[in-house]
């Protein structure tokens, strides 16, 4: 997890003005040998991208969220989701970096 506030200069009706905004990701991942094929990983994920964006009236907050359970091969890569942000994840053990 990561993030913090930033700093938004905004016009308002007494004039221009520093609104904060919440930005961040959060990324919880619980991978789990296969124990009949060591090389097979299945995946719990969970992901949410916050941030601010352009807003009608100025600066809005938006978020994306995914979650999804799945399998990889140690190794490969795996593309997970393509939109509005493409996700890949590739599960590797630490010596093979």
């Amino acid at each position: 997890m990561t993030g913090g506030d930033r700093g938004y200069k905004v016009k308002t009706a007494a004039g221009e003005v520093q609104e904060f905004k919440k930005w961040g990701f959060i990324v919880n991942a619980i991978p789990v040998i296969d124990p009949s094929s060591p090389q097979k990983i299945s995946v719990q994920l969970q992901i949410e991208i916050s941030g601010p964006v352009e807003g009608k009236d100025g600066i809005d907050l938006d978020s994306w969220q995914f979650q999804s359970e799945f399998s990889v091969v140690k190794g490969k890569w795996k593309e997970i989701a393509a939109e509005p942000a493409k996700v890949s994840i590739r599960v590797s053990d630490a010596q093979d970096e």
